[in-house]
């Protein structure tokens, strides 16, 4: 690699003023951090600091420097936040030229800066333009209740009551009651009590049946209040009387993510309750235009229609129509996958091969996988070879300001900001290459967890950055089979050693500290809660512990413990039971066990995990391998 291509790194003078300004950072010491930070020779990690520094709410940025640090880089991460809290600045003393031109590119997100544009506006004689943007405002933007009464104070009169009245709906719908109940008061009372219902109903609150029953007549069939109350009646169990009011015409007209939501649930507990062409109406009526909500609707439809009507002809469309609206190869795969199923179901294994062969081509992914198991074995894809990466493209990477100031942030230990520039980067790229090398990059620095995240992102683009499928140097696993060990690594924790989630679960293998206490008592070894987020083979060694003894639990089946990992034991037991045992099914009964896990978290988690074992023995063989549902135990 040519001398020239990266930085050199920090000298150790430059070094230790950068790590007492980040440290200042950490504490919001902004005086500080900019004092050490004018002081390196080095000036790239100045230019971050300065960065983090016009992003702080706690700044006292000028209006003009952020714009001018988005004018010179407009390549940064957080464009977003730098444009908010450049209106967050913008004040009285800039000029009416300035203001208006600056929200012409960029509309007011809050409600300082409408009123600042509004003012230009009025002084520069576009009524027009200043009626249209208050009803803007007010339709979209959050505001509190001071920015509220200033807007109404100067420009109630041009917000037309049907946009008070939406306004109102918005919030209701968005779950900002506090905003909601003081916008309640300035629209009539049949809209006031229509809000009073809709928000009782919503928070569970007492007083509902009377709340319900003081709404006017002509406000009885509107959306939000038939969504309240049949969400209501599903939370009371009353599933049966939730689906009644499903059935109003025209109900789904706005949020449609919101009525799939509901239709999901119900539909799966129709499903369960041996109604299956119910939950079929029920899934196939979703009314969701489009998104990811689209896709798992016409999934599911379809899934009901193949698996428990035994339909492949009404199955086949809703698969066919699920591929043509998606994405992302995790989701094209499973439509590819589950349209060669229903092909095939239908006698078409002509089509049904096609299909598969559509499927399984995203080889990294648990459908696509799948698929070509499907396939005769010399038509097997095989994971894609990396891109061969020239030295002027790698000299090229290397020579990026981003990249540079990665490295140096990395020697620095500004870990949050590196976490920042690498997600950037890697939502940005498109090219397998540029892939390719941030996750070299990653490894390079020692952050395996962004290796992994560069390569989820990567895979978005149908990129496989085998870069992100890291392997440890584990000495005490109680797991013989590593690539279970690590498939699991991957999905819990990313390879972040110091991982902690929201719920508390720590390290590689997020291990809940009472898991970890249990499972070192029965592994004979000391308890050391700060060896969870620190120690490579200890949390290893209980996690692995943990998982096999799931693995026993479950004579091997691999699904079932995976479950039982991500949502505990007693669950997947409670499953068995609705759902049956997958430790007597078939192959393909078992994809229908894990599809029928009735949490998607759960479902999601397990075929990632089983996903990406797979890739590691792929990677091993060199060859395509296929999934197992049974695990070696040792």
């Amino acid at each position: 690699m040519p001398a020239e291509s990266r930085s050199a790194p920090l000298s150790p003078q430059d070094l230790k003023e950068y790590e007492i300004a980040f440290r200042a950072v950490d504490r919001g010491r902004w005086d500080i951090a900019l004092k050490h930070a004018d002081r390196p020779k080095d000036r790239l990690p100045a230019k971050a600091i300065r960065w983090l520094y016009l992003q702080s709410d706690d700044s006292s940025a000028s209006f003009e420097e952020i714009v001018e640090f988005i004018a010179e880089n407009p390549n940064w991460p957080r464009q977003e936040r730098l444009e908010l809290r450049a209106e967050q600045a913008m004040d009285g003393r800039l000029s009416d030229t300035v203001i208006l031109s600056w929200f012409r590119d960029h509309p007011p997100s809050t409600g300082k800066g409408f009123m600042l544009y509004a003012a230009a506006l009025k002084r520069a004689d576009l009524e027009a333009q200043l009626a249209a943007e208050a009803v803007r405002a007010w339709r979209e933007i959050d505001m509190n209740a001071a920015e509220e009464n200033a807007f109404r104070t100067d420009y109630r009169k041009l917000v037309p009551m049907e946009d008070e009245i939406r306004r109102l709906d918005k919030l209701i719908w968005e779950r900002k009651y506090s905003a909601a109940e003081r916008q309640a008061r300035r629209v009539p009372d049949a809209y006031r009590q229509l809000a009073d219902a809709r928000i009782r109903l919503a928070q569970q609150a007492g007083g509902v049946d009377a709340a319900v029953n003081r709404v006017p007549p002509t406000l009885q069939a509107d959306p939000g209040l038939i969504f309240e109350r049949m969400r209501w009646r599903r939370l009371k169990g009353r599933d049966e009387d939730a689906i009644e009011l499903l059935a109003w015409p025209d109900m789904q007209q706005s949020y449609p993510d919101r009525w799939w939501n509901e239709r999901a649930i119900l539909a799966r507990n129709l499903l369960e309750s041996g109604q299956p062409q119910r939950a079929y109406d029920m899934a196939s009526q979703h009314r969701v235009p489009d998104g990811a909500d689209f896709a798992e609707a016409e999934w599911f439809a379809g899934w009901v229609a193949l698996r428990h009507l035994n339909d492949p002809e009404k199955a086949f469309p809703h698969f066919r129509d699920m591929y043509g609206n998606v994405g992302y190869p995790v989701s094209r795969s499973r439509a590819a996958y589950w349209a060669g199923r229903a092909a095939e179901a239908a006698g078409k294994a002509e089509i049904a091969q096609q299909w598969y062969a559509v499927a399984a081509h995203h080889t990294s992914s648990f459908y696509g996988q799948l698929a070509a198991m499907k396939l005769p074995v010399g038509l097997r894809p095989t994971l894609p070879n990396e891109p061969f990466i020239t030295p002027v493209e790698r000299d090229t990477f290397q020579s990026t300001e981003l990249a540079q100031l990665i490295r140096h942030l990395a020697q620095i230990g500004a870990d949050d900001t590196v976490r920042a520039l690498v997600w950037h980067l890697s939502r940005n790229y498109r090219d397998q290459t540029q892939f390719r090398l941030l996750a070299e990059l990653c490894t390079e620095i020692g952050r395996l967890d962004l290796a992994v995240f560069t390569s989820r992102q990567a895979i978005k683009s149908e990129v496989v950055t085998l870069g992100g499928y890291p392997n440890l140097p584990v000495t005490d696993s109680r797991i013989a089979d590593l690539t279970i060990v690590h498939g699991l690594i991957r999905q819990e924790s990313g390879f972040d050693i110091g991982a902690i989630s929201r719920a508390g679960a720590r390290g590689l293998m997020q291990l809940m500290p009472a898991t970890a206490r249990a499972v070192s008592g029965w592994e004979k070894i000391s308890y050391r809660s700060d060896a969870l987020t620190t120690d490579i083979n200890y949390n290893v060694r209980l996690g692995s512990a943990y998982l096999k003894d799931l693995l026993e639990k479950f004579d091997g089946v691999l699904p079932m413990a995976l479950a039982g990992y991500n949502a505990g034991p007693h669950r997947v037991t409670t499953w068995v039971k609705r759902f049956g045992d997958p430790r007597t099914m078939s192959f393909e009964e078992t994809i229908d066990w894990m599809e029928s896990i009735p949490f998607s978290e759960t479902r999601n988690y397990v075929q990632r995990v089983i996903e990406n074992i797979n890739v590691y023995r792929q990677r091993e063989t060199g060859q395509s391998t296929p999934i197992t549902f049974r695990a070696e135990i040792g």
